[in-house]
């Protein structure tokens, strides 16, 4: 089901941010300086009543945010509205460096909290900007320590501009996300339109525009194998379509798909199929 773009977490941040700072104002319950989680840190399934910002300094561990884990490395920020369930553990050999904030939202006139009444939300992102968003997570903290809750203005303004790059971030990575899965989607369907051709990594990645290692990751993650096994795929699966629509025997059809070797083509198709080519080739005849 396509969501609305309400339903969209990166909206529903700027939904929550909208009356800030001219209707509502933050109000802190915890900025915590830069720790490194101590030895018997562990969130079991949590769930809050206010605001979660973090950044991570660095080390290394775990945070389920619903039911989606994400590593904790450097640059990594979550946002958690109330209602998101949570959990957290550490690699002992490396516990996480982390800044963590609590805060909720109140009305400037009333002074009574101003929760977020929609669907629970949460933004977890993977930062470019690492020192950037550090640094905006320490002005916040000095900014509190220094100066105090009757600064709220300057606090909120701290705090509503992580929020604001946040989004900015999460949306830039998605955009550029989208089009690199563009991009080797578009290869892919290259390789499937042209089964005879044998380019390398090299030249596959060349057409999607990407760096060989980086368009192979990516690659393996779509579509669960290498470039070089879903080119061999998409050449047995021509083979299966010569074998079952055409009079060329097995040794031709393997020929035809430039392989020197008649028994290597029987083997991958066999691996790929679970029957031998003959097969195909038999029931071809049968039709006839």
């Amino acid at each position: 089901m396509t969501k609305s773009p309400t339903d969209k977490p990166e909206d529903n941040l700027l939904r929550l941010l909208s009356p800030v700072p001219g209707q509502n104002h933050f109000r802190f319950t915890t900025i915590g300086r830069k720790l490194v989680v101590p030895p018997q840190w562990r969130i079991q399934r949590r769930i809050i009543e206010d605001f979660h910002l973090l950044f991570v300094c660095g080390g290394k561990g775990t945070y389920r945010v619903g039911d989606r884990d994400y590593p904790l490395k450097r640059g990594l920020v979550v946002f958690l509205t109330n209602g998101v369930p949570y959990s957290g553990i550490q690699d002992p050999n490396d516990p996480p460096q982390i800044r963590p904030i609590r805060f909720c939202r109140y009305d400037n006139h009333t002074g009574k909290m101003s929760p977020w009444l929609g669907k629970p939300f949460s933004v977890v992102c993977q930062t470019l900007r690492s020192s950037y968003f550090e640094e905006l997570f320490e002005g916040l903290q000095r900014c509190q320590m220094t100066l105090g809750e009757e600064h709220r203005d300057l606090t909120t303004s701290y705090a509503s501009t992580i929020l604001f790059e946040l989004d900015h971030e999460q949306r830039t990575l998605q955009t550029n996300h989208d089009s690199v899965e563009n991009r080797i989607q578009q290869v892919a369907t290259w390789m499937a339109d042209h089964p005879l051709e044998r380019d390398n990594l090299q030249a596959l990645s060349t057409r999607a525009g990407l760096s060989p290692k980086y368009f192979s990751q990516e690659f393996k993650k779509r579509f669960q194998v290498s470039p070089k096994t879903y080119q061999v795929q998409q050449r047995l699966i021509y083979g299966r379509t010569l074998l079952e629509n055409t009079h060329l025997n097995v040794a031709e059809v393997s020929e035809e798909l430039g392989y020197p070797d008649p028994f290597v083509f029987s083997r991958q198709f066999k691996e790929l199929f679970n029957r031998p080519p003959k097969d195909f080739r038999q029931s071809s005849q049968l039709r006839e």
